[in-house]
């Protein structure tokens, strides 16, 4: 839960994460800055664990953070703040020893700061997410005369690059693919198009998931891009189609590609205040029923059209227990639009016709579905 900042004038509340100690000298080495329509987060990254406190001040409004023993190398005037709840970002020396980093305010906020530990793509992390209140979701491609809701997931976002090889970073890819196939289906009437992102911003795979419940979708497809161990000319390739797997049946590859994708959250900062209980859910209602049946016959539609792009993965539709697919009453795809570890199919994802052209199929199958569906149902009102 963020903190509600109900605090006036001088009175403020100090946050001891660490006691200041004579230790190892720190580096604050990049500060980066990811807005979405609700929040901003700042990201300070630091070459070790560090020893900091923060608090918030009123009149004017600002939020403190101090860094003890660290030194700053990287420049705070880059960090664009447009737009942001934030007005200014200052720094300086408040005692020796000392780094303070001020965020000047525009307005009260709303706000959470916490340490992650490093992973495999960043060291040490600060992050401090400000609430703001803006639009509730991502644009919306829709037309009067609607019935039909397709969520679109461009895969990770923000502080979260998803798997970055060859000098092209996943939710790049998987934003790009994912505009260019709202753009097909928004030309439709009969398909209201809802993105879960429309921007390099995180947004946590649980909000994903509910933000396509909550809009009552008929199909949720979720974009990403592949990587494996190897990054040879031989390591795998190929386009490829995901749907849940409840029984858990789903091979070893497909296994650790859901473990990958779901550790989204944690490499973009996500605290989860609460264990998933989607999937006891699922495994207790579903059991293979009418979702899992039309997200199995949707993803062979479209991997049907996938296969006049390029090269597939797998000649089947994958199963695998990805998180963003954990919707009980929401049928939903994962498609996989290469592996960017294989230099070839890197080289491809680059461009920009390659792209719109898996955005395009996928539009074709998903497309060629719902036609399907609305001709059964006038015959069977035909019929009765």
């Amino acid at each position: 839960m963020f903190q509600r900042t109900q605090l006036t004038h001088y009175i403020f509340i100090a946050f001891f994460v660490a006691l200041p100690t004579m230790g190892v000298a720190n580096t604050i080495k990049d500060i980066r800055l990811w807005q979405s329509p609700q929040n901003t987060q700042i990201v300070i990254e630091v070459t070790q664990k560090p020893q900091y406190k923060y608090f918030y001040l009123s009149n004017p409004v600002r939020l403190v953070i101090d860094f003890y023993h660290t030194t700053l190398k990287t420049d705070i005037n880059k960090i664009n703040i447009q737009g942001t709840v934030i007005h200014r970002i200052r720094t300086g020396n408040s005692k020796p020893n000392v780094r303070r980093i001020v965020l000047d305010l525009r307005k009260e906020a709303q706000y959470k700061v916490y340490h992650l530990s490093p992973n495999k793509h960043y060291r040490h992390r600060i992050f401090i997410n400000l609430a703001s209140h803006g639009r509730t979701a991502s644009p919306i491609f829709e037309k009067l005369e609607r019935h039909t809701v397709i969520v679109i997931d461009p895969g990770h976002g923000g502080e979260d690059p998803g798997a970055p090889h060859h000098g092209i970073k996943e939710k790049n890819v998987a934003m790009s693919i994912a505009r260019y196939l709202a753009q097909f289906l928004a030309r439709h009437d009969e398909y209201k198009v809802l993105l879960t992102r429309d921007g390099d911003y995180n947004v946590s795979l649980h909000q994903r998931r509910n933000f396509a419940r909550s809009h009552q979708a008929d199909l949720l497809i979720s974009v990403h891009a592949d990587a494996y161990a190897t990054k040879t000319k031989n390591s795998p390739s190929g386009l490829a189609v995901y749907i849940l797997d409840a029984d858990k049946t789903s091979s070893a590859e497909a296994s650790f590609l859901a473990e990958r994708e779901n550790k989204s959250d944690l490499i973009a900062g996500v605290v989860l205040d609460n264990k998933d209980d989607i999937l006891a859910e699922i495994l207790t209602s579903l059991s293979m029923s009418a979702t899992l049946e039309t997200s199995n016959a949707i993803g062979k539609m479209v991997l049907q059209e996938l296969s006049q792009v390029g090269k597939l993965h797998k000649r089947g539709v994958g199963y695998g227990n990805f998180t963003i697919l954990r919707s009980p009453d929401v049928p939903a795809i994962l498609v996989e639009s290469g592996f960017l570890t294989n230099p070839t199919e890197a080289r491809k994802l680059k461009q920009k016709v390659y792209r719109k052209n898996i955005a395009q199929s996928i539009y074709h199958g998903v497309h060629k579905y719902f036609k399907q569906v609305a001709r059964q149902e006038v015959y069977r009102r035909k019929k009765s």
